[in-house]
C-alpha cells in the first residue's frame, strides 16, 4: 500500500484573483503593458503576461506573434530586431514592448 503525499495549502498571496495580460480594458491600459501591470498590483491582482522571443530570441512580453495588432508596425515579432523593438510604443497609452527582465524589475515581487 502507498500512501499520498499530503497536499501543501496554497500561501494567502496566491489566494486572489488573476489579472490576464495585467488589468486591461477598452479605453484603459493595453494589455502585456507596465500600465496594465501596474494596474493590477494597485489593484491586489496576481498577474499573468505572455512571453515571447524577440530576434535573437531576447524575451518580451508580447501576446501576438505579429506586431500589426497593438503597435504601429507590422511583421512577425520574431523578426525584429531588439533595437528596433525598443523604439515601438502601443498604439493605445503609448507605452513601450517590455523585455521579460524589465517585467520583473517592475513586479519587483509585489504580487504572484
Amino acid at each position: 500500500m502507498t500512501t499520498r503525499p499530503r497536499p501543501v495549502p496554497l500561501s494567502p498571496a496566491f489566494l486572489r484573483p488573476i489579472a490576464h495580460r495585467g488589468l486591461h480594458a477598452p479605453g484603459g491600459p493595453v494589455e502585456n503593458t507596465a500600465s496594465a501591470f501596474v494596474a493590477a498590483i494597485d489593484g491586489g491582482y496576481g498577474i499573468e503576461c505572455d512571453v515571447r522571443p524577440a530576434c535573437g530570441g531576447r524575451p518580451v512580453v508580447f501576446h501576438d506573434a505579429t506586431l500589426d495588432r497593438l503597435v504601429e508596425a507590422s511583421g512577425p515579432l520574431a523578426e525584429v530586431s531588439f533595437e528596433a523593438l525598443k523604439g515601438l510604443r502601443h498604439r493605445t497609452g503609448g507605452d513601450p514592448i517590455l523585455t521579460f527582465a524589465a517585467f520583473l524589475a517592475l513586479v519587483a515581487g509585489r504580487t504572484p
